[in-house]
């Protein structure tokens, strides 16, 4: 990915695409890296395995990142 050095600064806030001293990609905001290139598939798991409640809102943390984007669904 090429880098059009994009950079939008509104009073104290500053958010750009890349850290300068790295040169790592990504969505920085004030120097704090907050979003980056998505993750890989994670398995998700069979709730009945652990007889708890834990599968299910394990496997609705992931369904909510794989929709976001942060993480890929397949």
């Amino acid at each position: 990915m090429a880098n059009s050095g994009v950079k939008v600064e509104v009073g104290d806030l500053v958010v750009n695409e890349h850290d300068a001293a790295t040169a790592d990609v990504g969505l920085y905001v004030n120097g704090i890296k907050v979003v980056g290139e998505q993750a890989a598939v994670i398995a998700a798991v069979t709730p009945a395995a652990d007889g708890t409640a834990v599968g299910t809102a394990f496997n609705s943390l992931l369904a909510a990142l794989k929709t976001h984007g942060l993480i890929a669904s397949s």
